[in-house]
Parts: structure tokens; C-alpha cells; sequence
């Protein structure tokens, strides 16, 4: 039987990535052409009129402030050591909860990190329904976390949407259909503040088989913003569909408020990466076994910015400066991080596979 569940398990990896060699013709660095904010059309729905507004004064004032800073900064040649770079320790402490893999710097004198990725499609095992709803369990997230006095994680979460454009009668799904973003940070007192884009701005609606670009990026001593922007949309039928049927007017691009994150800028930070596949009400307790899947994820470039002889650059998010973590087993994941562009782009690939785990009990530690 384990070698027929195995045999099945191929083929499903077979089936679900036969097509990854495609992705070779999207660009492994991110230097994409983006529409200055007072060039994009806007489209305010009444009920959401201030919220827009409050927005588009965001974009404005981070495309004035902060995108010529870091996004056209120079690559650090890999070839030349940092002055005064911290040595990589490989230890990783594993938390129990979830099916995730984590790639980490070490804590050094890092100011942001940006990525450009391939989000990756979304299979939720339907066995694992929250009794007496029709919530699943599990749950897809992709994000980018920094940590120094405190913790804050960034990024896109699998989450309920609108499937349509009538502001009248526009009502949410009862089950996620595509990624939003989210922002998650302990600030100096010690609270843990979590916010989400609003589901009724339709243009913070990202779907797998998007390329986007997402940044962590401190702006001001103990502060900083994450920007998520669509680079390439989405060519898979179902998701085409539904981003058609939004008939969204507006660049599909998100910047948060500013918000805290203690120690960034004034002190050494560690920044990171991270695919998981998150379990409903399962935070410290034994990972479960599950069916999900979450396929498809390609790291095209990921780098870090850091001050060096008095000029930002971006480093390279490569192997030679992180530590990495597949947990709770590394049975679960389909990895490459080997490509020779990891060197000079950081680039990786990620799938997730609990069901590859076969021998997995979660009640041995």
C-alpha cells in the first residue's frame, strides 16, 4: 500500500507541475517597469469613495518617496565580501502548528528585502472541515516576515473574495478564492495588530499563476510599509475568468500605512521568507496530516537592502547568507534552491506535499 500511495503521489506531482517549465520565460529579477501612481486610472465605487482616496494618497506618496530608493538600487557584486557581514548560523527553531518552509537571514544590518514570485495554486484537503461550518482547516499563505525587538509578517493569505463588479449587490464568498494581503506586527507595546486589505478592493485580488513583486521596506527608524504589485497576471482559465468578471480599472497594486517595527533601521534585523500551509486554530499544538497541496511557487528573485560605504544596495536572498527550515518533517516539501541563479537572484522553488510524508505521526517530536 505505501508504495502504490507513493506511486499516486507522483503522479499528482507530475500532473500539477508538468507545466513548471514555462515558467523560464518570466523574467529571474525584478526589474520591471511600474506606472508611476498619477499615471494610473482610477475607479472609486461609491461605498468606497474615502477608502480609494486614502490609497491612492499611499501610492502617490510611496512612488515620491521611497520606489527610486530601493527599487532601482544597485546589486551588490556576490563576488565581494560585505564589510562587516554576519557569518550564517545554520540553526532554525521549528514551531508547531503548521506544514512551512522558512528561508532566513541572519541578524545583521538588513533595511527591507523585495521578491518577485510566482504564486502557486491552492488545493485544500476537503476531509479537514471545521465541524459544523464549511471552513476549512487549512489554509495557504506567502509572505515576508522581519524580526528584531519585535516580529512582523507581511504578505498575501488565501482568502474569501467577491466574484463580481456590482458594487450594489456585491456580497463574499463563503470560501477563498484567491490571495489578499495582509500585514501583521507586535508594536512597541507589545500588541499584536492584524489587518487585511479590505475585501471590497478588488484590485488587492491576486490569483495563482500571478508574478508579483512583494517588499518589506523600512521607511523611517522603527517603522516601515509592505508594496505588492502585479508584474505578470495570471494565464490560468479560472482565474482569468474571474479577474474578467471584476473588470477591475485600476493597476493591481497594494501599499499599507505605515506601521511599527521596533529595532528596524536602528539596530540589526533578520528578514525572511515563507511558504506555508497554515492550520485553523493549530498555533504550538502537533502539525496534522493532510491532503492540501501548494504548488507551483517560484522565488524568480529575492534580495535584501542594506547601506554599504554609503550607498543602498540589493543583496542577493541567496543560500550563502540564509539558513533554511522545512518543518515539521522535510518529507512534506519539494524544494531547489541549488539553480545556479540563487547566487545572483536568490532564486528558489517551492512546493508543498504533506501527503509525501508518509511516515509522519504528528505526536512524535
Amino acid at each position: 500500500m505505501k508504495k502504490i500511495k507513493l506511486l499516486l503521489i507522483s503522479v499528482m506531482v507530475f500532473v500539477m507541475t508538468g507545466c513548471s517549465f514555462l515558467y523560464s520565460a518570466v523574467a529571474t529579477n525584478d526589474g520591471y517597469d511600474i506606472v508611476p501612481a498619477s499615471d494610473r486610472p482610477v475607479y472609486r465605487a461609491p461605498a468606497q469613495q474615502e477608502r480609494q482616496d486614502e490609497h491612492f494618497e499611499r501610492l502617490q506618496a510611496f512612488d515620491a518617496t521611497h520606489r527610486q530608493r530601493f527599487f532601482n538600487a544597485p546589486v551588490w557584486n556576490v563576488d565581494n565580501p560585505i564589510p562587516g557581514e554576519v557569518e550564517v548560523d545554520p540553526d532554525l527553531i521549528m514551531f508547531h502548528g503548521a506544514w512551512y518552509h522558512i528561508v532566513e537571514s541572519m541578524t545583521d544590518e538588513w533595511i527591507g528585502i523585495t521578491a518577485v514570485i510566482t504564486l502557486p495554486q491552492v488545493r485544500l484537503d476537503p476531509d479537514r472541515i471545521q465541524v459544523g461550518t464549511d471552513r476549512y482547516l487549512d489554509n495557504s499563505s506567502i509572505y515576508l516576515g522581519v524580526t528584531g525587538h519585535r516580529e512582523s509578517d507581511v504578505g498575501l493569505i488565501w482568502e474569501r473574495m467577491t466574484e463580481h463588479s456590482d458594487y450594489i449587490n456585491i456580497s463574499i464568498s463563503r470560501q477563498g478564492m484567491g490571495f489578499r494581503p495582509f500585514w501583521r506586527f507586535i508594536n512597541a507595546q507589545g500588541n499584536n495588530v492584524y489587518h487585511n486589505a479590505p475585501w471590497q478592493m478588488t484590485q488587492t485580488y491576486f490569483f495563482p499563476g500571478d508574478t508579483v513583486r512583494m517588499s518589506l521596506l523600512g521607511t523611517r527608524p522603527e517603522y516601515c510599509v509592505m508594496h505588492i504589485e502585479l508584474l505578470e497576471p495570471t494565464t490560468i482559465p479560472r482565474y482569468v475568468a474571474h479577474r474578467q468578471r471584476l473588470n477591475v480599472q485600476e493597476e493591481h497594486v497594494f501599499v499599507t500605512p505605515e506601521f511599527e517595527a521596533p529595532g528596524l533601521i536602528s539596530g540589526p534585523m533578520a528578514f525572511k521568507i515563507v511558504n506555508a500551509i497554515d492550520q485553523r486554530a493549530n498555533e504550538g499544538r502537533p502539525t496534522q496530516p493532510t491532503n492540501s497541496s501548494i504548488m507551483g511557487a517560484i522565488w524568480h528573485s529575492a534580495f535584501l537592502f542594506r547601506e554599504i560605504g554609503g550607498t543602498l544596495y540589493k543583496v542577493p536572498f541567496s543560500t550563502e547568507r540564509t539558513k533554511t527550515l522545512s518543518a515539521p518533517v522535510a518529507e512534506g516539501f519539494i524544494t531547489d534552491q541549488t539553480h545556479a541563479l540563487n547566487r545572483t537572484t536568490g532564486f528558489r522553488t517551492v512546493d508543498i506535499m504533506p501527503q509525501l510524508a508518509v511516515d509522519y505521526n504528528p505526536f512524535i517530536r
